[in-house]
């Protein structure tokens, strides 16, 4: 994938996102960076979250979580 695909894949994640902001949106972000990181090396998984306008640390806390890992991993996703 190219850079212009990277972005009109976050535009229209902040986009949703503005729109209904919970953390379903947060996970979204989150599962697309990890697939753009295994297809990416380079993939700055930082500027993905910032162009997506969600919090990066809140979306790997969300995916852990939703993976099963960490002491929270009984929570739901929707707190």
């Amino acid at each position: 994938m190219t850079r212009k695909d990277y972005e009109a894949f976050a535009t229209i994640v902040k986009d949703l996102n503005e729109f209904r902001f919970d953390t379903a949106m947060v996970l979204v972000a989150a599962k697309m960076a990890t697939v753009f990181a295994a297809d990416n090396e380079r993939f700055d998984a930082l500027r993905w979250y910032n162009a997506c306008g969600v919090d990066g640390e809140l979306a790997v806390r969300l995916l852990r979580i939703e993976e099963g890992h960490g002491a929270t991993a009984h929570l739901p996703v929707s707190l």
